[in-house]
């Protein structure tokens, strides 16, 4: 089924023709669904000239109800509107920028960068994350590693801007995983925090715990702001709260496995679910797995005696997989995502 056409429908006669032509100004941005928290690309092209050659009437619709009898002419009322009849034809020209209107573009930051505001822009729109922790690992083969939490989210937050002025953008660092071959338990790397000049900040997602002695295995990483959830026992991730209406906290990652358990599932985000723990394997228990963001899901836990898996680079904030288990070494927690930074204007 098609959505419904808000803006009407012209219905020609056979002789009569149609031309749409493109200002060739194509803007590619990511939109954001607040209640999903999911992202899509989208590519809209704004038709600014329509033309209309031949044929001697024309029935003019809304959503298929017949608004007029017959017509000849169209009425578009707007500043700027003009029309020009050449022969048969008639040409009319809307301008995009007429009566303080314009197009809605966008700019992606997926490393630090500097935006220039354009002429005439005074606010725009920040959808923004911090980095994503990187995951702990284990030396016991009583318990797994855990994964890092998610980065704080900020989603079509209002900010002003001066017109023709520079904007520092800080895309937070992915937080490393534990290294390997260490000999002892080891935390995961903290994720840095992203922001958009000095005031809005999306803070990092933390590490995964070490495990400790006990033997006990790793607790998951916090999720990043105020709202991130931070587990104080082992246990599967948790979705972080919302701060305000634009702000989300980060959920946090999957504490590892004990004894020959697998690993726990790193909290989820929207409409994104935690990814599996790493699953036991030789008597070792499994790694925890990453905290999930808007951006995408979390990396997995590894297996007993194996590595944590590293996040994918686009699945922005997303924490690290903790190490499985392992009784003479260290397996190595995989690392973090990077920040993101997507700024929005009509211009």
């Amino acid at each position: 089924m098609s959505e419904p056409s808000i803006f009407g429908t012209l219905e020609l006669p056979p002789d009569t023709s149609i031309a749409f032509t493109s200002p060739g100004d194509v803007s590619n941005w990511h939109d954001y669904f607040l209640r999903q928290r999911a992202m899509i690309s989208k590519i809209i092209t704004v038709v600014e000239s329509v033309t209309i050659a031949g044929g001697t009437d024309l029935a003019v619709k809304d959503e298929g109800i017949l608004l007029t009898a017959k017509a000849s002419s169209l009425n578009f009322v707007g500043a700027g509107v003009t029309a020009t009849a050449v022969g048969p034809a008639v040409t009319v020209d809307i301008p995009g920028a007429s009566g303080g209107g314009g197009f809605l573009k966008g700019q992606e930051f997926t490393a630090s960068g500097t935006f220039n505001v354009p002429t005439g822009v005074t606010s725009v729109w920040i959808s923004m994350v911090g980095g994503g922790g990187g995951g702990s690992s284990g030396i016991s083969a009583g318990n797994g590693g855990s994964g890092g939490g998610g980065g704080e989210s900020i989603e079509n937050h209002p900010v002003l801007v001066t017109s023709g002025g520079t904007v520092t953008v800080t895309i937070g660092a992915a937080g490393i995983g534990a290294g390997a071959g260490l000999g002892a338990n080891t935390a995961g790397g903290n994720g840095g925090d992203s922001s958009f000049g000095s005031v809005t900040i999306a803070r990092g997602g933390k590490g995964g715990a070490a495990p400790t002695a006990t033997p006990l295995p790793g607790v998951g990483g916090a999720g990043g702001g105020v709202g991130g959830d931070a587990p104080a026992t082992v246990r599967a991730g948790a979705v972080g709260i919302a701060e305000a209406v634009t702000y989300f906290g980060g959920s946090s990652g999957g504490g590892g496995g004990i004894g020959a358990a697998s690993g726990n599932v790193g909290g989820g985000s929207g409409g994104y679910y935690g990814t599996a723990g790493g699953v036991t394997a030789g008597g070792n228990p499994g790694g925890g797995s990453g905290a999930s963001t808007p951006w995408g899901n979390g990396a997995a836990g590894g297996a007993g005696n194996a590595i944590g898996v590293n996040a994918a680079s686009t699945s922005y904030g997303t924490g690290g997989g903790g190490s499985g288990g392992h009784v003479t070494t260290t397996m190595g927690g995989g690392n973090g995502a990077k920040g993101y930074c997507l700024v929005m204007w009509v211009g």
